[in-house]
């Protein structure tokens, strides 16, 4: 069954509304450096992508009911406005996750380099102490 324009809008409405719930949760999971809660609320926020596929629908009904150009811009001009802040924090948690990776990655060689270091001085005392 085809919706209409009223239930297209209501469902945008919602699908924003839980992308700002889910946007006030980023800077919680960032602090908390904790890499598998900060992709699942990316993850949740490219749920932008169903808006966007909403609001085409809606341009077409709008086309097809006579609305002017004019009004269909504006009207979405106000979605658009709304996703743009979505789609920026999609960017800023990659960059996020991408940073944690590569402190990680980084931490991990520190580790190894230890490790390989710890290693060779033992080595070498065990060296030495075969040499007395």
């Amino acid at each position: 069954m085809a919706k209409t324009v009223q239930q297209l809008t209501k469902a945008i409405n919602a699908k924003l509304q839980l992308l700002k719930l889910t946007q006030d949760q980023t800077t919680s999971a960032i602090e908390k450096k904790n890499i598998t809660s900060v992709e699942r609320l990316r993850n949740t926020l490219k749920k932008v992508e169903e808006v966007h596929d909403f609001k085409t629908t809606i341009q077409e009904m709008m086309s097809e009911a006579g609305n002017k150009e004019e009004e269909i811009l504006e009207w979405s001009a106000n979605i658009e406005e709304g996703v743009g802040e979505f789609e920026k924090t999609i960017d800023y948690l990659s960059a996020a996750i991408k940073e944690f990776q590569s402190s990680e990655t980084q931490a991990t060689k520190k580790e190894e380099c230890a490790a390989q270091l710890g290693e060779k001085k033992y080595e070498e005392e065990m060296r030495f102490e075969k040499a007395k």
